[in-house]
């Protein structure tokens, strides 16, 4: 209200209608996009506005900012996997409701292979059947094998990946490859070594039937093969 006199004294006064509205709305910048490895759990959501600035968000307003109106605004996954995108929009006001948002991206995404370690080395005696390979992850497990990884793996993709000799004899040694996943499709293998090896001796045992000859030995004529040194009598055995 504002007044004015004359030079008697007498006064005049009007009024002046101010009106005060913010429409401007003010900035906000999220934090950082970031990169996690198996699960947006990793990243909680900001519930505060005091939790935002600390881990490096910022706002700006002309007037002043409501901190009471920060808020989670959505959490949306891109549905994919390896990687997968989730987008959280975060929005706040001023003291006249005007309001901003800002999104920040996090990506999921497992890199990391997982590690498989393979049962102790073994031995066969005659053939590499004797030990048969592991036929699903947990026969391998129940062997003395393991699977760590930083996410979790999937058992359902232990496989053998190759069986390959060294062609060799009296030792033979069978490399095996067993390979396995994750969620994220990364692979990890581990060898095993099963040596085929006979040390054990065959036995023979000759005909019992005394043989008899009148002048020479060569009256008896010697056994050229097995089989005939068994219709004789003779016996021979071996483990393999």
């Amino acid at each position: 209200e504002y007044a004015i006199a004359d030079s008697c004294g007498f006064f005049a006064f009007c009024d002046q209608e101010i009106t005060i509205n913010d429409t401007i709305p003010p900035t906000i910048v999220c934090v950082g996009d970031t990169t996690v490895e198996c699960d947006i759990t990793e990243v909680p959501a900001f519930q505060s506005y005091r939790e935002f600035i600390m881990a490096g968000g910022s706002f700006d307003d002309n007037c002043s900012i409501d901190s009471n109106s920060f808020s989670l605004v959505s959490e949306l996954s891109d549905g994919m996997t390896c990687p997968e995108t989730v987008t959280r929009t975060y929005s706040v006001a001023d003291s006249c409701g005007n309001l901003a948002t800002c999104t920040q991206l996090i990506t999921i995404d497992d890199t990391m292979a997982p590690m498989l370690t393979c049962p102790d080395d073994t031995s066969a005696v005659c053939d590499i059947s004797e030990v048969a390979p592991y036929a699903s992850y947990a026969e391998f497990a129940m062997s003395g094998g393991n699977a760590t990884d930083n996410c979790g793996v999937d058992e359902s993709t232990f496989t053998l990946v190759s069986e390959v000799s060294d062609g060799m004899t009296c030792p033979e040694t069978v490399i095996r490859t067993y390979s396995i996943e994750d969620s994220c499709g990364n692979v990890g293998t581990c060898a095993q070594m099963i040596m085929v090896n006979d040390t054990i001796a065959p036995t023979l045992t000759c005909p019992t039937a005394p043989a008899t000859a009148e002048c020479d030995a060569s009256e008896v004529p010697v056994f050229t093969s097995l089989d005939t040194f068994l219709m004789m009598g003779g016996t021979a055995m071996d483990n393999c």
